[in-house]
């Protein structure tokens, strides 16, 4: 378990103002839990996973690792990184290349902090750590011949060798192609769940946090925007920074004209009504931004529609890219992005009337 409880850090700059890099924010990974902080460079997420590491202090707040806290400006406790019980991927993988993988893995455990275990149980360990992450048959290759996959998970199995209790990981896949990420992190993945180890992940990539996380939280300007699983944070964004930064969103100004059980609600916009889901706390009147996912929009003969949810337009723009299209309609005034099955015939010009079922439309706070 992890807990952070008012995490604040301010730098303090001779060229200019102070900046704010984590403004108070809070929040606690369970025990065996993949939790994924997520946001664009410059929003505190790094900051925050090297206070929890004890690479930077805060300024303020309590950092918790299990049953030791390991960090709280109140009680004077500031726990250096060696005593605190967590192993660590960066984003630079830090292989040692005068040494062999098994070298670079057993390194923690024969210089580490602490007792060095007997000669026996540190090769028991290590091979135990690279059959984890597949390379107990390249125990003996020299780290310059190593791919930028087989690094990854050297630099994995070394985090993992001192059989830590909690795993962090800051972008550690970033340099690989996207095919090999795409394997990784069903790895990673894998490993963590089969280890029950607490893991917290930093990434900017959307598609790695949607498809790892048990939780995600987006961060922006050092404040945590929305926590949630990673299939409410999409079909439900709590405000519009998450809806634009988590996939492709519309956006379409509108205000609330009517309410219903207090989650589903009737939205004008200058393209028609919409009946919709409501974010919690808006009310008739409200000025809202109506979110339409481009998969969202289904696209058929117009009779079989309905009355309600239907935009017309001209199609725009058709792009394919494989496993869909993707087009642009022009409407009265803005576009809007949808994506159809690539065996649609769409050209441009053509006339098309798309409907939005009410269950994937969300209105959330605010104006595009």
């Amino acid at each position: 378990m992890i807990r952070v409880s008012s995490l604040e850090k301010v730098y303090e700059t001779a060229e200019r103002d102070a900046v704010r890099a984590l403004a108070g924010i809070d929040f606690q990974v369970e025990e065996g839990e993949f939790y994924v902080l997520l946001g664009p460079s410059g929003c505190g997420k790094s900051t925050t996973l090297r206070c929890i590491a004890g690479f930077e202090e805060p300024t303020g707040g309590m950092i918790q690792i299990g049953d030791q806290v390991v960090f709280s400006d109140a009680d004077g406790i500031n726990v250096p990184p060696a005593k605190r019980d967590f192993g660590i991927v960066f984003q630079s993988y830090a292989i040692w290349p005068h040494m062999d993988v098994f070298h670079n893995v057993s390194f923690p455990l024969v210089h580490g902090q602490g007792s060095r275990p007997p000669r026996r149980e540190v090769r028991e360990r290590v091979m135990r750590a690279l059959e984890l992450t597949q390379l107990q048959d390249l125990a003996d290759r020299p780290a310059p011949f190593l791919s930028g996959g087989q690094q990854q998970r050297v630099a994995l199995a070394r985090a993992l060798v001192r059989e830590p209790s909690v795993l962090l990981l800051d972008e550690p896949l970033s340099n690989l192609d996207a095919k090999l990420r795409e394997e990784m992190r069903m790895q990673i993945r894998d490993i963590t769940k089969r280890l029950n180890i607490t893991s917290i992940y930093v990434t900017h990539d959307q598609l790695e946090a949607l498809t790892m996380a048990d939780r995600v939280s987006v961060m922006s300007l050092g404040e945590i925007m929305q926590e949630d699983s990673p299939l409410e944070i999409y079909k439900h964004p709590a405000g519009q920074f998450v809806a634009q930064f988590i996939g492709v969103a519309n956006l379409i100004e509108g205000r609330i004209e009517s309410v219903d059980d207090g989650h589903m609600g009737r939205v004008a916009t200058s393209v028609g009504g919409f009946a919709c889901t409501l974010s919690p706390g808006l009310r008739h009147g409200d000025n809202v931004s109506l979110m339409i996912r481009p998969e969202d929009a289904v696209v058929g003969p117009e009779e079989t529609q309905g009355p309600h949810n239907v935009v017309r337009g001209e199609v725009k723009s058709v792009v394919f890219v494989g496993e869909m299209l993707d087009c642009t309609l022009a409407l009265s005034g803005l576009d809007m992005r949808i994506k159809v099955h690539p065996s649609t015939t769409l050209t441009v010009g053509d006339a098309l009337a798309v409907h939005v079922p009410p269950e994937r439309c969300h209105a959330i706070a605010g104006t595009a």
